[in-house]
């Protein structure tokens, strides 16, 4: 099985009171089918706080005006990218003005010594 997470990101619509508990609803539905099917799933929803660290600190951070913020994220398994947009294309929030950006993951390779100073002697370089 091959890792893979999903970003969510809201658009900019305002969902009534009642939208917003259906949304919840079905998705808490479709998390439980997905996990009672063997498929492992752990989803994070992301609180509003949030700061930037740009690599310029002299730069103010900017956000451009047609990127939605990012609102969740899912953690899963599936056999293949396809399997995992495939599952993506059921999550109920894209009925709700939610995208789900399906990406693949892995841990970062084991960092050596020689990597190490490698990169500290670009580092002063610059």
């Amino acid at each position: 099985m091959k890792q893979f997470v999903f970003l969510f990101r809201q658009s900019p619509i305002n969902l009534s009171d009642a939208e917003q508990n259906q949304r919840r609803y079905e998705v808490r539905s479709w998390a439980l089918r997905h996990r009672a099917a063997g498929g492992a799933l752990d989803g994070r929803i992301l609180e509003d706080e949030r700061y930037t660290v740009l690599p310029n600190a002299d730069q103010s951070p900017t956000k451009p005006d047609h990127e939605w913020p990012l609102a969740a994220l899912a953690f899963l398994e599936a056999n293949s990218f396809q399997e995992a947009v495939e599952i993506a294309k059921t999550h109920p929030g894209v009925r709700y003005g939610v995208s789900v950006e399906v990406r693949g993951w892995s841990s970062p390779a084991a960092t050596t010594p020689a990597t190490v100073a490698e990169v500290s002697r670009r580092q002063e370089a610059n």
